[in-house]
């Protein structure tokens, strides 16, 4: 149980984990890195979605699952019956696809279908395994715990019922002489008729179940009634909580013959717990009181936390082991609220090296050396965090036994206050508050009579000493309050004093003073939390609640309460002025900080509120080695653009003059690995009422740091668009030349979504792009990004229906050393094309507004610069015929469609508006200066008159004019300058010669001495000629 949660009691994140074993030597303690167990991913049905049997009945689902390449989809729990009350485990189904594929890449995208509540990977890790000294025979830890002085006052054993304790690990030796008599066994199943009498969902589960089964490869696939330990683990971890005592065999258990429930979940063998949230509901469904989890590792899941939320539900008090990092970390389960995190410790109350140590660690337990049974009958000695869980989960069965009338949570607070706050007196003061409220104490666990107060809730609000907006932010004073309950005795005289270690919060209020808390009574306060102006971006601080008081007879109460602040600085706002929701980030990221639900509220337009974008990006590049990004790359997200330490946090501002919504954020692309050079200030507008409610303006002003001219800089937009989420892979990418307006859409969906270029010249490349063929085999390289940046309009439209993305960029820009250039865009819902178009519309009419009033007008034409299609050219009226973005007063071409306004020969006149049809004069194709009719652009002596173009040796110069007109020689060569080429000029070939000895003529006297060679071998030259 954690003493320090904003949440209660019941909450928390994961998947699955590790056995906890620190290894052969304490100070190589460690776990392996978690793995993600692959082609698995769970997911959380929505209430509407029908089942029967454990299986999905909804045609449209199964459809969305065969898009996605699903072999097969199975209830997690197919015997589990809703609880009122409760997370309904029902609705958890695990879905199978090819082992070769990505699950995160898999569950974002099973996550946006309406239907399905949550999807998330499954988690594995690894235990470290090496018993020690298997002849050591005593119990010290006993001792330690003062376990003898505590079966003076009561053993547990003539509990009625029993108390249960399910092993939730690899499994028990059922054989186990000193384990054999304290089994669990299930009174409604009959062993061996093959049939689930108890209708429990599980056949012949009379001592447990194995839910794992014996196929490492394939875990869970073949899981039976057998739950054989083949590891060790489970076992040794069994015996230290309930070894049969006082039979004259072997070890003692804590608990006397308390009834050890065996749940197998590790899959034959190896290291691995692959099934331990299973085993947890397994457990509970069927009456364990307390659960021992001594396994645990990394991941975050809805899944796990209803897990812990459904066992505690039914009154099952859950134990784990806080983990052998050695770290200052949490650890899962151990970390989650409604789980009792037990650390380790060696014999003489000292930290175990190993153990890992944390605020929601809530006591501590000896772990080094723990001697108990082993495999096969036998016994010897194990040290980790796995054998501290067991004594408290030993204890807790003798606290259920003993109290029979208290909750599960009362339990839990029991056995958390009751252990001995004076081992920190012999630990460093670095480890204080973070090793739990003290080490394990049996006898204190029966004899003391304690109050235990938690914080049911905290919540912060800055309408006092903020702004008011809901976010906690930088130089703000902030109001908690909290909500506290008394679980056990009456408490009297209570101060409650908050304080915090966080250099950049401040506790401004004093302590807090309540006359009395009876049993289960709760009550509220407020103090007040400072935040200080220079508290680092996406921080989250803690401030503890120590808790000052007196239980029944003046027992002194000693207690404390840790809570985490929200995210203070978050690096995202969101836009919601008119119809349209949109996040903006400080990085160059739209609608999320990443991917979908990594930060952000997203890109949601229409009246079901659902997110559309599944990732939004800036790019910008001047060649296929230097661009600089926030978009997907080969392996997950570029983060080369990010704020600078200095820089303000973005901030949204209400009620501006230019909208209804304006948002601000600064960043660079320092982070990237080539930078161009570029500070980015971005601004984005959103308006509340129509025709502007439905987008949003983004506009980028591209700052040079560098001392040079950055030349031929293209900047764009990337999205991928899931309209809607669960139809994503059933969309179309779309292409209005017009107005060079890139969309996509769904044809059985009525919302379109899109974006254009606001800035002149406007749009002069767009990308449709199929997200399997481009970005799924090799990720989106820089390569492909520079490509969709700077192509133009090559592929502008995808009429097949599958998963695509979209690319909308301009350019090329100079920018000169110092200076800035903007590009503004405008991201757009619409309900059908035709409203996306206006709302297009809309949207340059609203930026030239917005262009006028924020930039420079360097020809003074009342137009601002980004927006003015000739910058630099007085056109006020800003005319354009041939609709290319560039103003026909500095057009190259006005009326031939040319964005990029290409002039290969420099001579002002651009490559689009050079004849090249039939009837077309020279003067349109620069000139004829022979004046044979052929025009010098295709003339092959563009001096010489040669009408008829002959070119005998086909080498591209004419006859007339090639300096060897029957050899090839398109580069025309001439070693020695005599008008004849190098291909067919002999004295040429002397040259050659000459250059092949040393770039010069031979000296005479070697030239004589050739010759007299050549002389002497004329006649064996004749002679082999006459014999030919």
């Amino acid at each position: 149980m954690k003493n320090r949660s904003a949440t209660g009691w019941v909450g928390g994140l994961i998947l699955w984990t590790f056995f906890i074993f620190p290894g052969a030597s304490p100070a190589g303690a460690g776990t392996e890195g978690d793995e993600i167990l692959p082609g698995v991913v769970i997911v959380k049905l929505a209430p509407s979605v029908r089942t029967e049997g454990g299986r999905i009945v909804d045609e449209g689902l199964d459809r969305f699952f065969s898009t996605l390449g699903v072999s097969r989809v199975r209830a997690v729990f197919p015997g589990l019956r809703p609880r009122s009350g409760l997370p309904d485990l029902s609705r958890y189904y695990e879905v199978r696809f090819e082992r070769n594929r990505d699950p995160w890449r898999v569950a974002a995208r099973l996550a946006r279908h309406p239907s399905i509540v949550s999807a998330e990977p499954k988690w594995t890790a690894h235990m470290d395994d090496t018993p020690n000294d298997p002849l050591f025979s005593s119990q010290p830890h006993l001792s330690v715990i003062e376990a003898v002085a505590a079966w003076d006052h009561f053993h547990g054993e003539d509990a009625d019922p029993p108390v249960v304790v399910g092993i939730v690990d690899s499994g028990i030796d059922l054989d186990h002489p000193d384990l054999a008599g304290n089994l669990w066994h299930n009174p409604g199943e009959i062993p061996g008729n093959g049939i689930d009498d108890d209708e429990n969902g599980y056949i012949d589960d009379v001592v447990g179940f194995d839910l794992a089964g014996d196929d490492p490869n394939n875990p869970g696939e073949n899981p039976d009634s057998d739950p054989t330990d083949r590891t060790g683990h489970g076992t040794h971890v069994a015996g230290d909580v309930s070894a049969v005592t006082n039979n004259g065999e072997g070890v003692a258990g804590i608990a006397w013959n308390v009834k050890l429930m065996a749940v197998k979940t590790n899959p034959g063998g190896g290291n691995s717990i692959t099934h331990g949230y299973e085993g947890i509901v397994y457990a509970a469904e069927n009456g364990a009181d307390i659960i021992n989890c001594s396994w645990g590792g990394g991941g975050a899941s809805q899944f796990a936390q209803d897990v812990i939320a459904f066992a505690n539900g039914l009154g099952s008090v859950v134990i784990a082991a806080a983990g052998n990092t050695g770290a200052h970390e949490a650890h899962f389960p151990a970390s989650f609220e409604g789980v009792v995190s037990v650390a380790a410790t060696t014999n003489d109350d000292r930290k175990a090296s190993f153990s890992t140590y944390d605020e929601s660690v809530d006591l501590s337990a000896p772990g080094v050396s723990i001697f108990g049974t082993n495999l096969g009958g036998g016994y010897g000695t194990n040290s980790g965090t796995s054998f501290s869980s067991p004594l408290a989960s030993g204890v807790a069965a003798l606290i259920r036994a003993r109290h029979p009338e208290w909750t599960n949570a009362q339990v839990a607070a029991h056995l958390r206050v009751s252990s001995d706050p004076a081992f920190y007196e012999v630990n460093p003061p670095e480890f204080a508050r973070l090793l739990g409220f003290g080490r394990l104490d049996a006898l204190r666990a029966l004899t003391v009579t304690s109050p235990a107060l938690i914080v049911v809730s905290a919540a912060f609000d800055d309408a006092t000493g903020g702004d008011g907006d809901g976010r906690l932010e930088a130089g703000e004073t902030v109001t908690v309050t909290y909500r506290v309950k008394n679980l056990l005795a009456p408490a009297t005289d209570l101060i409650f004093s908050p304080s915090t270690r966080d250099p950049f919060l401040t506790v401004t209020s004093g302590d807090v003073s309540l006359p009395a808390l009876g049993t289960g009574e709760e009550a509220t306060f407020a103090v007040s939390l400072a935040i200080a102006p220079d508290v680092p971006r996406n921080s989250a601080g803690t401030i503890v609640l120590d808790i000052a008081g007196a239980g029944p007879g003046g027992f002194g109460y000693r207690d404390w309460s840790v809570v985490k602040t929200p995210l203070i600085r978050p690096s995202f706002v969101t836009h919601r002025a008119g119809n349209l929701v949109m996040s903006m980030t400080d990085q160059g990221n739209l609608g999320f900080l990443g991917f979908a639900g990594s930060g952000g509220d997203g890109f949601i337009f229409g009246e079901d509120g659902e997110n559309l974008l599944f990732e939004g990006a800036l790019l910008a590049g001047v060649s296929a080695s230097q661009v600089s990004d926030v978009a997907r790359g080969i392996s997950g997200i570029d983060a080369d653009l990010r704020p600078r330490p200095d820089d303000p946090d973005i901030f949204l501002t209400t009620g501006g003059a230019l909208a209804d919504e304006e948002t601000l954020a600064r960043y660079d692309d320092t982070e990237a690995p080539n930078p161009i050079g570029l500070r980015i200030t971005q601004r984005s507008y959103a308006f509340a009422n129509p025709p502007d409610d439905d987008y949003v303006i983004v506009a980028f002003t591209f700052e040079n740091t560098t001392e040079r001219r950055i030349e031929g800089l293209y900047t764009g937009l990337f999205f991928d668009w899931d309209i809607p989420a669960a139809g994503f892979s059933n969309n179309r990418v779309g292409f209005d030349l017009e107005r060079r307006l890139g969309y996509m859409f769904n044809p059985d969906f009525p919302t379109y979504t899109g974006a254009l270029v606001l800035s002149a010249p406007g749009a002069t490349s767009f990308r449709a792009i199929s997200n399997p063929d481009d970005l799924f085999e090799d990720g989106f390289t820089p390569e492909e990004k520079f490509q969709f940046l700077s192509e133009g309009f090559v592929f502008v439209e995808d009429d097949v229906l599958e998963d695509h993305s979209m690319q909308i960029s301009t350019g090329p820009f100079d920018i000169p050393a110092g200076e800035t250039h903007v590009v503004a865009f405008a991201v757009l819902g619409g309900s059908g094309l035709s409203d996306l178009q206006a709302n297009a519309d809309a949207a340059l009419a609203a930026y030239a507004t917005i262009c006028a009033a924020t930039a420079d007008d360097r020809d003074g034409d009342g137009v601002g610069d980004p927006c003015d299609r000739c910058p630099d050219d007085p056109d006020p009226g800003q005319e354009d015929r041939d609709g290319d973005g560039v103003g026909d007063a500095c057009d190259n071409c006005p009326e031939t469609f040319n964005p990029n306004q290409r002039d290969s020969n420099g001579d002002g006149r651009g490559d689009a508006c050079i004849c090249q049809g039939e009837g077309c004069g020279c003067e349109d194709r620069g000139g004829d200066g022979d004046d044979d009719g052929v025009c010098d652009d295709d003339d092959n002596c563009p001096s010489i008159s040669n009408d008829d173009q002959l070119d005998s040796d086909d080498d591209g110069w004419g006859d007339l004019c090639d300096n060897c007109p029957d050899v090839p020689n398109p580069d025309q060569t001439d070693a020695d300058g005599d008008g004849a080429g190098s291909a067919c000029d002999a004295s040429d070939q002397c040259a050659a010669m000459s250059d092949f000895v040393g770039q010069r003529p031979l000296p005479p006297f070697l030239f004589s001495l050739l010759l007299l060679l050549l002389i002497a071998l004329a006649p064996l030259a004749l002679r082999s000629s006459d014999s030919e």
